[in-house]
């Protein structure tokens, strides 16, 4: 079985950087912040609306990278001011997994540094 990365297809020119995939409504921001080596930079590169974008869980690509604890993702996500405050369907943040998933001190410094909100 061949396994073919997302870095590896990175630079195919025919690569589509606003695809969103049908089912959650994830894009290729999301599915880079939860893969590691992240692909981020890139994406916010090849698609700078990507970084607003939310799924079908009002999740945006810092949720999923705390998520998944991915700590490079979420340095670089919040270089380039994605919502630190969105809200998923449950009214969670980005602040809320931060505590419950990953490494929660390293994630609540940083995204108290990029003005987290601590009263949602």
């Amino acid at each position: 079985m061949v396994y073919i990365t997302f870095s590896q297809i990175s630079d195919y020119p025919a690569l589509d950087w606003t695809y969103v995939d049908p089912i959650n409504n994830n894009n290729a921001l999301m599915f880079s912040a939860i893969n590691p080596p992240t692909l981020v930079s890139t994406c916010i590169e090849r698609n700078p609306k990507c970084i607003k974008q939310v799924n079908n869980k009002s999740e945006n690509a810092l949720i999923l990278a705390i998520k998944t604890g991915q700590n490079l993702a979420v340095t670089t996500l919040l270089e380039n001011n994605i919502n630190v405050n969105q809200q998923d369907i449950y009214g969670n943040t980005a602040l809320h997994y931060a505590v419950e998933y990953g490494n929660p001190i390293y994630f609540f410094y940083h995204l108290m540094e990029h003005n987290a909100n601590i009263e949602i």
